[in-house]
C-alpha cells in the first residue's frame, strides 16, 4: 500500500526505513532476536524489489536502517542479505562519536578524566529531563547507575572499560553508556581546552 501510494503520487523516493521488531536503543548493541531481524530485513529487501518492478519505483531504491548507534550484532545479517540480493543500503548510525570522545578524555587521565567525570555528574543530575525525549529508544534503570561521587574515585581504566562500546571489555554498562548519550544534546557546553 505504501509503495503504491508513493508511485501514484510520484514521490521521488530514494530510501525507505521500515520499523523492525525490537528496540534500537541508543548507545548499546541490538539486544533482541538477531534471527528475527535478519528474516524481516530479507523480507523488506524482497518487498522493495517487488515494488520497484511492480510500481516502477527507482531501481536504486535503498533499504534504510536507522540504528541509533553501532549495532554490531546485526551487521553480519545485513551484509549477507545485501550481498546475496544486490540491494542498496543506507545505514544511519549516531552517538558513538560523542561517546568515543568522552572515552578518549577519560583514557587520557588527568584533566581529561576530570572532565569526563564532570560530564557524567551533570548528565546524572539531569537524568529525568535528558531521558524524556528518548524514552522509546533507551532502557535505563537509574537505580543501577553509579553515583557521581563513586565515579569520581574511578581510575581512567575503570571509567573507560565501563563506557567503551567499541572495544566492549565485558565491563561495559549500557545504563552508564546511555547516561552519556543523554548528555550529547548538551555537547557545545563541553567544548573547552583540556
Amino acid at each position: 500500500m505504501i509503495f503504491a501510494t508513493i508511485a501514484d503520487e510520484d514521490v521521488p523516493i530514494q530510501t525507505i526505513a521500515p520499523k523492525f521488531t525490537g528496540r534500537f536503543n541508543k548507545g548499546v548493541d541490538y539486544a533482541e532476536n538477531v534471527a528475527q531481524f535478519a528474516k524481516e530485513f530479507n523480507e523488506d529487501i524482497a518487498a522493495i524489489a517487488f515494488a520497484v518492478k511492480t510500481y516502477g519505483l527507482p531501481q536504486n531504491l535503498k533499504l534504510s536502517v536507522h540504528s541509533g548507534s553501532d549495532k554490531f550484532s546485526i551487521y553480519q545479517a545485513i551484509h549477507e542479505a545485501v550481498k546475496k540480493s544486490g540491494a542498496g543500503l543506507h545505514l544511519k548510525t549516531a552517538g558513538t562519536t560523542w561517546l568515543e570522545e568522552l572515552t578518549g578524555l577519560a583514557e587520557s587521565g588527568g584533566s581529561g578524566l576530570a572532565a569526563a567525570r564532570e560530564i557524567y555528574a551533570e548528565a546524572y543530575s539531569q537524568s529525568a529531563e535528558l531521558c524524556a525525549p528518548y524514552a522509546t529508544v533507551i532502557d535505563i534503570d537509574v537505580a543501577v547507575l553509579p553515583r557521581p561521587d563513586s565515579v569520581n574515585d574511578w581510575s581512567s581504566q575503570r571509567f573507560t572499560s565501563t563506557s567503551d562500546t567499541i572495544r566492549a571489555t565485558g565491563n561495559t554498562t549500557p545504563a552508564f553508556v546511555n547516561c552519556f548519550m543523554w548528555d550529547s544534546k548538551w555537547q557545545p557546553r563541553w567544548e573547552t581546552d583540556i
